[in-house]
């Protein structure tokens, strides 16, 4: 029985050693295993829908620049163009105040989150129709996700806001 645990013991030891030598050459042949990183260069375009209100300067004049205030709404107007009206600039603009700057202010599609590419291009589109001074763009947000869209969007784009 000795003699057999001895025989045992020795094959054992020879198989450790040689599952140790497999494992050093899988490593030595096959080296680190990392992940690898690209960088993904593509123009790509998407649809977007935006309802807005924008009042114009009574003494708009297309040869001087003006500023622009972008007004953003909450959740609890989203889809709602007449809510829209009952607050901030948009219904001081409806009770008769006037002021010396275009304010843009659009509806919130489905209680979504507000899409700063779609707010973007709003800007451009206006700013391609009027005659704006761009070292007076303005973004303020009234609610939880104008609030939001406000900031996230001067995050994205330093030194536009």
């Amino acid at each position: 029985m000795l003699q057999k645990a001895k025989y045992f013991m020795c094959h054992l030891n020879t198989m450790c050693r040689l599952i140790i030598v497999c494992l050093v050459l899988i490593t030595i042949t096959h080296g680190d295993i990392l992940p690898e990183y690209h960088t993904l260069e593509t123009d790509y375009s998407k649809s977007v829908s935006l309802d807005y209100f924008l009042y114009v300067p009574p003494d708009y004049h297309p040869r001087q620049g003006y500023p622009l205030l972008l007004f953003l709404t909450g959740e609890e107007f989203s889809n709602n163009s007449e809510g829209l009206r009952k607050i901030g600039p948009p219904s001081m603009v409806e009770s008769g105040m006037s002021y010396h700057y275009f304010i843009a202010a659009p509806v919130l599609p489905d209680s979504t989150l507000w899409d700063t590419q779609a707010l973007m291009a709003l800007v451009d589109h206006i700013a391609s129709n009027y005659h704006l001074e761009p070292a007076h763009y303005w973004v303020t947000g009234y609610g939880d996700q104008g609030g939001w869209g406000a900031w996230e969007l001067s995050l994205e784009n330093p030194g536009f806001f």
